[in-house]
């Protein structure tokens, strides 16, 4: 059975996800099941954190955008101006704003993501402290999970853009180079099931 190290998969996803085939059809496994949030994790475990970034950012672009509140508006726009132009101090406003803002909503935990991404946690006044780099993944996945279950009362709609995000995750796992597939080797591995286990 595979596993996810640092997430907690589904018993379910476990049993179908292989380590050694194509991510597509790991996740084909996964959309057969409709195992959405198994899904997210294993996307965003296998792609490099940009990539993983870009496909969080299209998504919600795609979906949740719409639906936000003017606080989680400006701080979506200042982590693509992040993205874009990089920076230590806007890493850490972006921190300060997530934090004032909550971090019960996707876009703060996408923050988080970022602010966790890369550098210290700390201020320069201060020794530095830096986070595990899975953080910024299960961070990364954590908002996209928390903007399909803001759906949840909306069954149709939930399972269109989990749909919409299979699409997404297809795309971005096929233009993985081996070079890139780092997600398999760092955090995927096979556990052997013991006699009589289901």
């Amino acid at each position: 059975m595979a596993k996810l190290q640092h997430c907690q998969l589904s018993s379910q996803a476990e049993l179908v996800l292989q380590q050694h085939v194509a991510h597509e059809q790991n996740l084909s496994a996964l959309s057969q099941e409709m195992l959405w949030q198994d899904a997210v994790f294993y996307t965003i475990f296998m792609l490099p954190y940009t990539q993983a970034l870009e496909l969080a950012l299209t998504f919600i672009s795609c979906v949740y955008e719409r639906d936000l509140g003017q606080e989680q508006r400006l701080l979506l726009q200042q982590v693509r101006h992040w993205r874009a132009n990089g920076g230590d101090l806007l890493r850490h406003e972006l921190f300060e704003q997530a934090q004032t803002i909550g971090f019960d909503n996707p876009i703060s935990c996408l923050a988080l993501s970022v602010f966790w991404s890369e550098g210290s946690m700390t201020t320069p006044d201060l020794e530095d402290v830096y986070p595990q780099p899975w953080q910024s993944l299960a961070a990364l996945a954590d908002a996209l999970c928390l903007i399909l279950h803001f759906y949840g009362e909306q069954p149709e709609q939930q399972t269109r853009y989990a749909e919409q995000f299979f699409q997404l995750a297809h795309g971005h796992l096929r233009q993985l180079t081996p070079l890139q597939d780092q997600g398999r080797k760092n955090y995927l591995y096979h556990e052997a099931m013991l006699s009589g286990e289901k």
